[in-house]
């Protein structure tokens, strides 16, 4: 029993979150030239592709415990209706970059990636955070169920839920608890935006400020943050998670 079939029975949250695309300031002005996320090579799947994770950010930036002053390296989070989106070649309940370095050790070890993915089961991002988290709000704060209901019958599924539990008191970052979301196809950024946080700086750039504004015009909401010279670019993703609870209607 793979963690696909785990899901099939949980009734998916609603209403569903958007999805998140987090990356810097130097790789967002590439997309913004190209006016669109292209997909890249995946060292994992040795194929090119495209990664979103569900209702959070999860990627960091650069490492945790270093200073980093390059205004650069600070994220941008791009915040996509899920309806606009390809279709996915891949949901995972975790990091697929993560479990393949063996982060998730000892509780997965050995689990192949096939037995992890979940895109053939209808919404399975919600029927995933249903399953191990009960409800968006708890999925979006990192706090898994007290207990699962079904008990899960497989090893693979008792493992995940395992690990779950575990990680809180292990030396892991919430991007241990997130749901990916994988595509090949390319995203037109200006068709498919429900939010963006940037930088204030990135303002004084006269074509991004009129983007921004055309962004504001279309709806899309904007949130924009000073960030913290003195610190790792990694640090501003934990600290943006309040603007994105925001464009998310999550309670904060």
């Amino acid at each position: 029993m793979t963690i696909a079939q785990d899901i099939e029975g949980a009734a998916p949250v609603a209403p569903s979150l958007a999805l998140i695309h987090t990356t810097t300031v130097a790789n967002f002005r590439k997309i913004f030239a190209a006016g669109a996320l292209a997909p890249q090579r995946c060292p994992v799947m040795d194929v090119d592709l495209t990664y979103l994770f569900y209702g959070r950010p999860a990627f960091r930036p650069g490492r945790i415990d270093k200073t980093d002053r390059n205004p650069d390296s600070r994220p941008v989070c791009l915040v996509f209706k899920r309806e606009a989106l390809p279709a996915g070649v891949g949901v995972y309940p975790l990091d697929t970059g993560a479990h393949h370095e063996r982060r998730y050790s000892p509780h997965l070890d050995g689990v192949p990636l096939a037995d992890l993915e979940c895109s053939g089961v209808p919404t399975a991002e919600g029927r995933i955070v249903s399953r191990y988290f009960e409800s968006n709000e708890e999925y979006f704060y990192g706090a898994e169920r007290g207990a699962l209901d079904p008990h899960p019958t497989s090893a693979v599924a008792q493992g995940f839920y395992d690990f779950l539990v575990d990680s809180g008191r292990m030396n892991y970052d919430d991007r241990s608890r997130t749901v990916e979301f994988v595509c090949d196809e390319g995203i037109n950024i200006n068709a498919t935006l429900h939010g963006v946080i940037l930088p204030d700086f990135l303002l004084h750039e006269a074509d991004i400020a009129a983007w921004v504004a055309q962004c504001e015009t279309a709806g899309v909401q904007v949130k924009k943050y000073r960030p913290q010279s003195q610190t790792c670019a990694a640090r501003e993703v934990e600290r943006r998670f309040p603007e994105v609870a925001d464009i998310q209607g999550i309670p904060r």
